[in-house]
């Protein structure tokens, strides 16, 4: 009895693995960071996504903490059809993005005038001509907070 129930469980595994091979072959990309920093900061990160890329900075004086956490997928097109006699387009890859970036900065008070703490997100994806900017830059003894979630 007990053979054949870790027969059941391993047909089973190899089961889902064959079936699931077609979802394995797509391109996957994850990637996360978590930061904190304290005095003279400079932390910058270009991350390249399936059809496209997505970046990230922070520098300035001051306090700085953070995550950002970037999932993409590219996965192939579904089969191409003739629309009344016209000839089908080139068949273009999916894309799927999920990105999530959570960041607190802080200038010190002390700082000089123009030694500005600034946090800075961006992305762009070229399957859609898009670019999206979010950052601020703070003045000495202020503070800024940007969330940011995007799927795509």
């Amino acid at each position: 009895m007990r053979h054949r129930v870790i027969m059941a469980v391993l047909l089973s595994l190899i089961f889902l693995f064959i079936m699931s091979l077609p979802t394995l072959a797509y391109e996957y990309r994850s990637t996360r960071s978590r930061f904190i920093y304290v005095g003279n900061v400079f932390h910058e990160k270009e991350i390249s996504i399936s059809g496209g890329k997505v970046d990230f900075l922070v520098e300035g004086v001051g306090i700085a903490r953070g995550s950002h956490t970037v999932h993409s997928v590219k996965y192939p097109p579904s089969p191409v059809e003739w629309v009344y006699g016209e000839a089908p387009q080139e068949p273009i890859y999916g894309n799927k993005l999920n990105m999530f970036v959570n960041l607190w900065a802080m200038t010190d008070i002390n700082a000089a005038f123009e030694d500005r703490m600034t946090i800075y997100s961006g992305i762009e994806l070229e399957n859609y001509n898009t670019t999206l900017n979010t950052g601020m830059a703070m003045d000495p003894g202020e503070s800024g907070y940007i969330i940011q979630t995007i799927a795509s």
